[in-house]
């Protein structure tokens, strides 16, 4: 009895730990965007859903790079899972992003995320022209 006691009281203390280090969070989404009115260009929204006991793992380009850096990362929970979305590679600025989002094993439905992507938008300056946008590889 003592020792569920005491694994209890471990993962209570874990997710309070866990909660005041996660900054810029809305419920068991995660936002990463530093300019919220302007974003930048939407190039990637994934809504994503996984069965009970498996977790999201996405990445955004699938494979390569994208053309410009990432401005904004904004992953809502459709379902309140609490479940804790990370970014486990690149991210803001960088040309790709790798996101997971772990099952919680308290939760017993299944996890039902959106997941959007911005990148900056590219700068001209004036006299150059443009060619069309090329859209990334998915």
């Amino acid at each position: 009895m003592f020792k569920v006691l005491a694994i209890c009281l471990v993962g209570l203390m874990a997710c309070g730990v866990q909660g005041m280090y996660t900054q810029n969070k809305i419920g068991h989404g995660l936002t990463n965007c530093p300019d919220q009115k302007n974003p930048g260009k939407l190039v990637a929204n994934e809504h994503v859903q996984k069965p009970y006991l498996q977790n999201i793992d996405i990445r955004v380009p699938t494979t390569g790079l994208l053309e410009d850096s990432i401005s904004c990362i904004l992953i809502v929970d459709n379902g309140s899972t609490g479940s804790d979305p990370v970014i486990v590679g690149g991210g803001l600025g960088s040309n790709f992003v790798e996101i997971k989002v772990p099952r919680d094993l308290f939760h017993f439905g299944g996890l039902d995320y959106k997941i959007e992507v911005y990148v900056n938008e590219p700068t001209t300056t004036a006299g150059s022209s443009s060619s069309a946008a090329s859209s990334p590889k998915f």
